[in-house]
């Protein structure tokens, strides 16, 4: 009885298969850099805001684009200017990190 039998793994492969592991590992490494990169944008989406005010009985600019960051940064307003939740003895309580309601809830048109 013979043991002669093909090998299953040929060296003549090895060239192919890592170039196929390096291939995937930049693939896997670039979707999460692209990932990452998303976010980045996605906060920094989060400073542009939209305005429509629904309240006035005529639009006559329409829908306005704010920018937190042109604000604070070019026209030197700080957020506390506009963004305000005062506390019993007056003062300004609000932080960034709470949410933040819409003019419109608390404040006439």
């Amino acid at each position: 009885m013979s043991l002669d039998h093909k090998p299953v793994f040929s060296l003549k492969y090895i060239p192919l298969i890592l170039l196929l592991a390096f291939s995937a590992c930049f693939l896997i490494a670039g979707s999460r850099l692209t990932s990452a990169q998303d976010e980045n944008e996605e906060k920094e989406n989060h400073e542009i805001i939209i305005i429509e005010n629904n309240c006035y009985r005529r639009d006559r600019k329409g829908p306005v684009r704010f920018e937190h960051v042109k604000h604070a940064r070019d026209y030197k307003i700080s957020c506390w200017e506009c963004h305000h939740d005062y506390d019993k003895d007056g003062i300004n309580a609000w932080s960034p990190w709470e949410e933040s309601k819409g003019c419109s809830e608390c404040h006439d048109p």
